[in-house]
């Protein structure tokens, strides 16, 4: 029981982070998101929190492989 309580502190824990580091901004670069009614901003927040790794995933392979393409050019130059 408390490995399961511990695991999801976690993930709602990290849900946070990404929730006001990624989703914010992604929030503000989109102007038509405030026009949505404020049950759909609700929603879609909402989604965000509960979904993260749909987002988060991408974000971090792309990091990834940003860090490893730098690694080897610097090895074949």
């Amino acid at each position: 029981m408390t490995g399961i309580i511990v695991i999801l502190t976690s993930y709602f824990t990290v849900s946070l982070f990404a929730f006001f580091g990624i989703w914010k901004e992604l929030e503000n670069d989109y102007d038509r998101f405030w026009e949505l009614p404020r049950a759909g901003r609700i929603l879609c927040r909402t989604f965000a929190i509960l979904f993260w790794p749909i987002y988060v995933i991408p974000c971090a392979v792309q990091l990834i492989y940003i860090l490893m393409r730098r690694f080897y050019e610097s090895f074949t130059e």
